[in-house]
């Protein structure tokens, strides 16, 4: 059943993909879906429909599901159906609101690949993050919000390199790597050192907070780690956090490694979502 946390770990999947998953069984709930890039686009209100009528025909049968597996746990059938009846009604308020929500609309109007674009753009119009002939790293980039949003801004001679696990559509002015960050010659496809590294990245999602948590700031200090080799003395990091169990080991770790550390909630971010940005600037000597 999704709770509260799930509910935000979930919106928190949506904007990083712009919703792009593929429901891989039929039987798969939302908090079940595996994201693959370019598979359905949520951002279209007939797709949407489609699958707001898809969870409909399932609930049903995931019902008759639950009622089994409450029988043989002597579970009263009544609560199994209580639970199939919330995870369908999760679902679909969750798609409802993705596909109805004003960022999405607005990212798709103007041409971003998801709503996150619109986090991007607000923090670096307080902070003048992106300036032209920068070079910038794009971390867990897909599907390529960020990206659009940072080669727009570095123009002229600026260099934007992505990197992502999941294949990305080309975007002028952008070279990408598919695969682990940690494992790829970035540095080498900048030219340099970077000026500013960029993290929207978020593990796959459990459902389960405290693995959530875990998971995301295992990815959060390799960010930092590579800042340490491949940042420049005066860049800066920006980078996505959730708050939690492991939200003051990552803070600590930016603390000790940078000497400015500030935190962001841009209005694109959703009310329910745990997530903030973490705005590292200026590499300690160490």
């Amino acid at each position: 059943m999704l709770d509260r946390v799930r509910a935000g770990a979930l919106a928190d999947a949506g904007e990083r993909h712009f919703a792009l998953v593929a429901i891989e069984r039929r039987r798969a709930h939302l908090d079940q879906l595996v994201v693959r890039e370019g598979a359905i686009d949520l951002g279209d209100q007939g797709v949407g429909e489609a699958l707001l009528a898809q969870l409909e025909d399932g609930v049903q049968e995931m019902g008759a599901r639950l009622e089994f597996l409450a029988s043989r746990r002597r579970e009263p059938r009544h609560a199994a159906s209580i639970r199939s009846a919330s995870m369908a009604k999760s679902s679909k308020a969750w798609l409802r609101r993705h596909v109805t929500d004003a960022y999405v609309l607005q990212a798709k109007q103007a041409g971003y690949r998801s709503r996150a674009a619109y986090k991007l753009l607000e923090i670096d119009k307080r902070d003048k993050l992106l300036r032209p002939g920068m070079r910038v790293l794009d971390l867990g980039a897909a599907p390529g919000g960020w990206s659009q949003v940072a080669a727009d801004r570095v123009r002229p001679g600026g260099k934007v390199v992505a990197v992502d696990l999941l294949e990305m559509n080309p975007i002028a002015g952008v070279t990408m790597f598919k695969g682990d960050f940690r494992e790829a010659d970035l540095e080498g496809a900048l030219g340099g050192k970077a000026d500013l590294v960029l993290s929207d990245m978020m593990p796959n999602v459990t459902g389960v907070p405290l693995v959530d948590q875990a998971r995301a700031a295992e990815i959060t200090l390799a960010a930092i780690d590579l800042c340490k080799k491949s940042l420049q003395p005066d860049g800066a990091l920006l980078v996505k956090v959730f708050h939690g169990e492991a939200f003051d080991e990552v803070l600590k770790a930016l603390r000790a490694a940078f000497q400015s550390v500030a935190v962001r909630k841009p209005a694109a971010s959703r009310g329910e979502s745990r997530e903030n940005y973490l705005l590292a600037r200026g590499l300690k000597r160490h």
